[in-house]
């Protein structure tokens, strides 16, 4: 790949030559290129008709040009514990993070935030709906140059400590507000109802909603969620009762349980969404929420199979998400949305449940809708941002670009990963960060684990 000039200016003129490119929400080109202006697109199509004078032009080679991934949910704070959170049973896993998280100062979880992020400009992505306790992402994100919208998440099981608990939100959301930027946005996750009471989610959707913050919350993803919820029985109810919180039995779903409160209101992002049923699925339709489907962090944690067929046939807005790097081990879209199908295909026993330009729509365009972001972002057309990756082409003979990129690419074999018409990562190698310096620190961290 030759060297690229100086792009991302205001007037900068550069067009991607590529075999292949693959808008999303048009048909596959065949010796393609997209052309930017600055942070935006202003051409797709054949290359002959598509390059002329005035731009600087990259070939690519054997290529395929898309849109960059969107991971709909991440911790990048965590990226440092992969591997070493490897308990499997859920309420000791999460029993584990936090005592670990306790020993890690605000630098460390920076710097796990970066590393998080120039993992996920690896492997193409582009965009992170992240959430998390200390911030850190937005560090991550900004010095990375990722795109990405940051929840900070609130806890408070305990209704006594509600006052406190909306305090200490509303003093990280103002002082996060004043370090966002035109890629960066920050919204609000009250965590999940074994760590939120009903009053606190109460008062986020309040807050939430008079001051344009978008939501996102962990939601029925378990069995010991959906039994403290409920019947006030479980681990997870165990454990609030050794803390000397009581828990009452809903008699009701999780997400029936969430309307009473006031939070799908909202319309917030729903991560997992698991242990659901039809009733659940139309709530959720009928708030207009969107749902994170984390299939490999499920999977691993033994959590059961969100019926996602059931989801999108209901019309709801589904997309994928890798969850955190320790409890996936991989922020790989490829990968997700790969297992996604044969997870699905496997419990369905139908191999035809969904086709694979569909499959990548939900680490594109569907995302980018999950998000309420699909007017700038998830595919390539004219006037959007140019949020956009190459992934180099060993495969011979290519009958269906789609099928091929989902099923056989790797993203290993990612070459560019632009943002906002920045490009963030080439040659193998980050631009906006020195990665061996980053290594050395996240060794160092490590140490005192």
């Amino acid at each position: 790949m030759s060297k690229a000039p100086t792009i991302g200016t205001p007037e900068s003129l550069i067009a991607y030559r590529a075999e292949y490119v693959l808008p999303i929400t048009s048909s596959a080109i065949t010796n393609g290129a997209v052309a930017l202006r600055g942070d935006r697109i202003v051409a797709v199509g054949p290359a002959d008709k598509v390059i002329t004078a005035p731009y600087a032009v990259v070939d690519l080679g054997r290529a395929v040009i898309l849109p960059g991934f969107v991971n709909v949910h991440s911790h990048l704070e965590l990226t440092l514990l992969r591997g070493y959170l490897e308990e499997r049973k859920f309420h000791r896993w999460i029993e584990k993070l936090v005592s670990t998280f306790r020993k890690l100062t605000q630098t460390d979880l920076q710097i796990s935030a970066l590393y998080g992020a120039v993992e996920a400009a690896r492997h193409g992505v582009t965009t992170l709906a992240d959430t998390g306790q200390s911030g850190a992402t937005v560090y991550g994100l900004y010095e990375s140059g990722l795109r990405g919208i940051f929840f900070q998440e609130v806890f408070g099981p305990d209704p006594q400590h509600l006052e406190q608990s909306f305090e200490t939100l509303q003093s990280k959301v103002g002082e996060l507000r004043a370090r966002s930027t035109k890629l960066i946005e920050i919204g609000v996750s009250p965590h999940a109802p074994y760590s939120v009471s009903a009053k606190l989610y109460s008062v986020v959707a309040n807050y939430a909603m008079s001051e344009g913050l978008k939501v996102a919350l962990h939601a029925a993803e378990s069995i010991d969620e959906a039994a403290l919820v409920r019947t006030a029985t479980g681990n997870f109810a165990k454990s609030l009762q050794s803390r000397g919180i009581v828990p009452e039995a809903k008699n009701t779903s999780v997400l029936k349980y969430l309307e009473s409160t006031g939070i799908l209101h909202c319309s917030p992002l729903l991560i997992h969404m698991v242990q659901v049923d039809d009733e659940d699925i139309a709530l959720a339709g009928r708030y207009g929420c969107s749902v994170a489907h984390c299939p490999k962090s499920n999977a691993k944690f033994g959590h059961g199979r969100a019926p996602i067929e059931r989801m999108l046939k209901a019309g709801l807005r589904v997309a994928l998400g890798s969850d955190s790097v320790a409890s996936n081990n991989s922020m790989d879209m490829l990968e997700e949305a790969r297992f996604a199908y044969m997870l699905h295909a496997c419990a369905l026993r139908d191999s035809s449940w969904i086709d694979a330009a569909t499959l990548l729509e939900l680490i594109t365009i569907r995302s980018a809708e999950a998000l309420g972001l699909a007017s700038e972002i998830g595919s390539l057309e004219v006037g959007k941002q140019a949020d956009m990756i190459a992934i180099e082409l060993d495969l011979v003979p290519i009958y269906d670009i789609e099928a091929a990129v989902l099923f056989a690419a790797t993203t290993r074999r990612v070459k560019l990963t632009v943002v906002a018409g920045r490009e963030v990562y080439r040659h193998g190698a980050m631009t906006t960060v020195d990665e061996h310096s980053l290594e050395q620190e996240i060794l160092r961290i490590a140490k005192k684990i």
